[in-house]
């Protein structure tokens, strides 16, 4: 609950801006490993994805967790490409991408915070959030 404390006290302000970004982004470059853009929750990521899409029926699957969360369903962005929208909590929406498998590429999921989400929170709150969110799964 250490979370809704931060939220709560925090200085930040505004409305989201619906600019959605993967959690890495909210790092300055010299936190990040060899400068690169690798994130910092790519195990993390991978281990939630592949769980999710070794299921069968995974896109039923998680399109009823994303119901279950409150999520909008934002259609079908590109052929294969699934959006939902959701607020974790407010002013801190968050969309969730699901890639369906295709001949070249295995089916992943996405999890990415609106640019806004900074304001609220340092980056361990923010990947504590993640965590408590997703990776309970």
């Amino acid at each position: 609950m250490s979370y809704l404390k931060a939220y709560v006290i925090s200085q930040g302000s505004g409305d989201p801006e619906n600019i959605f970004y993967l959690p890495y982004h909210f790092l300055p470059n010299y936190f990040l490993p060899n400068r690169s853009r690798k994130s910092v929750f790519a195990d993390g990521d991978l281990a939630f994805s592949k769980a999710i899409c070794e299921m069968e029926n995974s896109f039923e699957r998680i399109s009823k967790a994303m119901g279950i969360l409150g999520a909008e369903y934002k259609g079908e962005v590109r052929k294969g490409e699934h959006s939902w929208k959701f607020y974790v909590l407010p002013k801190i929406p968050v969309q969730v991408i699901y890639y369906e498998a295709d001949d070249e590429f295995p089916c992943d999921i996405k999890v990415k915070f609106d640019g806004g989400a900074g304001r609220f929170f340092d980056f361990e709150t923010l990947a504590f959030l993640y965590g408590v969110s997703f990776m309970s799964w």
